[in-house]
């Protein structure tokens, strides 16, 4: 049969996914997405770049071979509708947003916080010899308290501990994590305020929850400069507690109203940045599988639903009559050493928890430090190879205190402003950056 002499079938066995494979062709590269353990045919014209919803090309040269089958049996593409399939090309690709005279670029990385610093010793060099010198010995021993609490980041066999490696904001004064967030602005420009969140701090409330961003809006709009008195911060989106990154806030309940409903439409790009442990294949691509909410040993966590189509509908779990939400994601790998990768994911639609749910089971390549989501049938700590673990200087007994590695790197905002683009990046995080020097992981 012709189809095997044109494509080549990867099944993701370590994903766990019981009814999606995907296949590239090797005369064009295309990949596309299927189901698995079906029989199915690929019709002659989705080898043209745009036909198809389902392929997406590589830019690879194309072959003119007559790729269709005379089997009348074998499964079709006409067979699935493509109904939940459509999504918005119009958005910015992978590969990154043309620059043009259009677009208003916002990048944070921290020269702000650099520059008060400087103020300060400059302020301090004005002081009495006295006060300066009382001003020296109050630093010296904030470096040692800092020294001797790092030196603690250790187990009693010398292997490394991660828990202090990100901030506990539960044992913060909300006061102080209002100012943190105040330290975090990246823009505050017209009825729009983006922060780069810090690691650990959740967006609402709940059991067991100190401080949440949106308890602490009120106080962070009085503390905006040449603000109105009666400002009030609207929360637009969301990110977990462990995603660090770029967030949105409204000054109005009308552009509130709009950016929300440019989330919906998927009309705002959102790129993330995350290591992952072990190398996606193939490089570059997008995941087009649907996602729904499921229990797993008592606990509430995402998971992937494929859609087989109406013709195979009785072959999935009769107990199940939701179909799962639309869920797409675009990646593609900046780096890797081979036992672990940077990757960039834009998340084309917003469903909870997409990015995590698509990397570890669409993929088969978990986020460093997503606990959550490392095992299919399990909730447990993440198992990591031994040149990871060789890397880190960590037992596999401590790998629980490894922090999530997912980082919102970068919002566009088309035409927001009198038909101008607004793209907003902001940096790493230490803890971030400095493990990707563990692993040898480039940023391009």
């Amino acid at each position: 049969m012709n189809l095997f002499c044109n494509f080549r079938v990867f099944i993701r066995l370590n994903s766990h996914i019981n009814s999606c494979v995907f296949s590239r062709c090797l005369s064009t590269g295309d990949v596309v997405f299927v189901p698995r353990k079906l029989p199915f045919r690929v019709p002659k014209e989705t080898f043209s770049e745009g036909q198809d919803p389902f392929v997406r090309s590589t830019n690879k040269p194309q072959n003119n071979g007559n790729q269709e089958s005379s089997d009348s049996n074998i499964f079709s593409y006409s067979n699935i509708s493509t109904h939940d399939l459509k999504i918005n090309d119009n958005l910015p690709d992978v590969g990154g947003i043309e620059e043009n005279e259009n677009t208003i670029y916002i990048q944070f990385d921290g020269t702000e916080k650099k520059n008060r610093k400087d103020a300060e010793k400059q302020k301090a060099s004005e002081l009495s010899p006295a006060k300066a010198a009382a001003m020296n010995v109050r630093d010296s021993l904030r470096s040692e308290t800092v020294t001797s609490s790092k030196n603690t980041g250790f187990d009693s066999k010398g292997f490394k501990i991660y828990t202090d490696t990100v901030p506990d904001l539960k044992r913060v004064p909300p006061a102080k994590v209002t100012s943190i967030l105040k330290s975090r602005i990246i823009y505050n420009e017209g009825e729009i305020l983006a922060i780069d969140k810090p690691y650990g701090l959740p967006c609402h409330g709940g059991p067991g929850v100190v401080n949440n961003i949106e308890e602490l809006l009120p106080r962070l709009a009085r503390m905006l400069p040449g603000q109105q008195e009666d400002l009030t911060l609207h929360m637009v989106h969301r990110l977990d507690k462990e995603t660090t990154g770029v967030m949105l806030f409204a000054k109005t309940e009308e552009m509130k109203l709009k950016l929300q409903a440019m989330f919906r439409n998927h009309v705002i790009s959102k790129k993330y940045w995350v290591i992952t442990v072990g190398v996606p294949e193939p490089n570059k691509g997008m995941l087009d599988i649907p996602m729904i909410e499921k229990e797993v040993e008592g606990k509430h966590r995402m998971s992937l639903k494929p859609d087989i189509g109406d013709v195979y509908k009785n072959l999935w779990q009769k107990k199940s009559r939701s179909f799962g939400t639309k869920a797409v994601s675009k990646f593609r790998v900046l780096d890797d050493n081979g036992t672990a990768a940077l990757v960039e994911v834009q998340a084309v639609t917003g469903v909870k928890h997409q990015v995590r749910c698509h990397m570890a089971f669409g993929l088969g390549c978990p986020i460093l430090g997503d606990h959550k989501y490392s095992h299919f049938n399990k909730i447990a700590p993440q198992k990591l190879p031994v040149e990871m673990l060789q890397r880190f200087r960590l037992r596999q007994a401590k790998v629980r205190t490894m922090p999530m590695h997912l980082h919102a790197h970068q919002i566009f905002l088309p035409e927001i402003y009198q038909g101008r683009n607004l793209s907003i990046t902001t940096r790493l995080p230490q803890f971030f950056n400095k493990n990707l020097s563990y692993l040898k992981l480039k940023v391009s």
